[in-house]
C-alpha cells in the first residue's frame, strides 16, 4: 500500500528556460569578461557548488567565485552581475499539471513531500514551488541544504521517509534524474520517471506528471 508520494523539484515540477549557469557564462563574456576559467578553477567550482548545496558554504560565494575566475573585479560590476544572474534563477515556469497531481493524490489520502537539493535558500526554492503552483500542497519538505547531504545520499531519503511516518515501501519518489532514482530505489522505494534525463528509468515511466494519478498503486479501491 502506497502512503506517501515524494516529488523531486526542479525538472519535475518547475524548470528555467536553459540553466543558470548557461545563462551567466553568456552574460558575463556579452559584459566584455572574456577569461576562461583554468582546471583547477573550475574544480574549485564545483566544490563551492557542492559544498553550498549541502549547507557547507553560502551560495554567494559560489558565485562570487564563478565571475571572479572569469575576471569581474569584486565592487560594483560584480554587484551588478550577480543581480542579474540571480533574477534569471528566479525565472522558473512551471511543469504542467503539478497542482492537479498533489491535490489529487491528497484528495486521495496520500501523503506528499518534497526531497530535493538546492544551494540557495530554502525561501527560495518556495518562492519557485509557489510560481509553480503547488504551494501549501507538501505534507513534507526536505531540502539538501538543511539536511547536509544531497540525493543520492540515503540519509536524504531516509529523512523524508521519517518525517511522513512512512517505510521506503510504502513510499513513490518521483523524479527525471538517474542518480535520484537508483537512490530511492536503493532505499527501497517505488520510482516512477518523468521528463527523464538520458538512461534515467524508474519503476515507472510516465508521459506526463498527471499520469501518476492512474498508477495501479494510486488508484483508489472501488
Amino acid at each position: 500500500m502506497i502512503r506517501a508520494v515524494f516529488f523531486d523539484a526542479s525538472g519535475v515540477l518547475y524548470d528555467r528556460a536553459r540553466p543558470t549557469e548557461e545563462f551567466a557564462e553568456e552574460f558575463v563574456r556579452a559584459a566584455g569578461f572574456v577569461r576562461a576559467p583554468d582546471a583547477a578553477e573550475r574544480a574549485r567550482q564545483g566544490e563551492l557548488r557542492h559544498a553550498a548545496t549541502i549547507g557547507a558554504a553560502d551560495y554567494l560565494a559560489y558565485w562570487r567565485h564563478f565571475l571572479r575566475v572569469r575576471g569581474v573585479p569584486a565592487g560594483e560590476r560584480e554587484r551588478e552581475l550577480l543581480e542579474a544572474i540571480l533574477a534569471q534563477n528566479d525565472r522558473v515556469h512551471a511543469k504542467p499539471g503539478g497542482r492537479e497531481t498533489l491535490g489529487g493524490l491528497r484528495a486521495r489520502g496520500i501523503l506528499t513531500g518534497a526531497i530535493t537539493d538546492t544551494m540557495y535558500p530554502l525561501a527560495s526554492k518556495l518562492r519557485w514551488l509557489a510560481a509553480a503552483g503547488v504551494e501549501g500542497l507538501f505534507d513534507v519538505f526536505v531540502c539538501s541544504s538543511a539536511v547536509g547531504v544531497r540525493k543520492p545520499d540515503p540519509l536524504i531519503y531516509a529523512r523524508a521517509l521519517a518525517a511522513a511516518g512512512v517505510a521506503a515501501h510504502e513510499a513513490i519518489f518521483v523524479g527525471h534524474a538517474v542518480h535520484e532514482l537508483e537512490g530511492a530505489a536503493a532505499v527501497g522505494m517505488t520510482t516512477a520517471a518523468v521528463y527523464p534525463d538520458p538512461g534515467a528509468r524508474g519503476d515507472y515511466q510516465l508521459a506526463a506528471l498527471t499520469d501518476l494519478l492512474d498508477l495501479p498503486p494510486l488508484v483508489p479501491a472501488p
